[in-house]
């Protein structure tokens, strides 16, 4: 179960640096780490954004 879970949280990432064929390693880490970071700022950014205005 913990497994599935972490797997769909760095899923984003990880997609990403599928596409632009990053090799496994510490590269990968940092790329994908920055990439889940940004991809759910923005989440979160619209969903604070949404329950401000819409309640």
């Amino acid at each position: 179960m913990m497994n599935l879970l972490v797997r769909y949280i760095l899923w984003p990432g990880d997609i990403i640096c599928t596409l632009f064929k990053v090799k496994e390693g510490e590269s990968r880490f940092f790329l994908r780490l920055y990439l889940n970071l940004f991809i759910y700022t923005k989440v979160a950014v619209g969903i604070a954004f949404a329950l401000a205005v819409y309640t």
